[in-house]
């Protein structure tokens, strides 16, 4: 079993470890923390931090089922799939809440 860091401020109980080919998953309830193995042109860092999708609908205020429909028409915020299990890195929920940020102009 591998030790993975935990984000700061996060403090909890035993960490329920599993590994996969790829990567390292800590459950703690609703949060899931990776912590990747080094392989070539690796896009996650040392430590992610993974969004469920209630976590997520929560964060927005929008309904389980319409983060689904956007899943399931390829279009919304990237996720990623262990096994059944749906998460959302957070980097990239924030990358999209910046993509769709709208500027108004001041009018005077």
């Amino acid at each position: 079993m591998q030790d993975v860091a935990r984000p700061t401020g996060v403090v909890g109980g035993p960490i329920a470890v599993s590994e996969s080919a790829d990567c390292v998953l800590a459950d703690r309830g609703r949060e899931w923390v990776t912590a990747s193995r080094p392989s070539k042109g690796d896009a996650m860092g040392a430590a992610e931090i993974l969004l469920t999708t209630r976590d997520l609908a929560q964060r927005w205020q929008v309904n389980v089922g319409s983060l689904a429909n956007d899943r399931s028409a390829r279009r919304g915020v990237p996720f990623v799939k262990i096994g059944s299990a749906v998460r959302y890195r957070l980097r990239d929920v924030e990358v999209f809440e910046f993509t769709c940020r709208i500027s108004t102009l001041d009018a005077s």
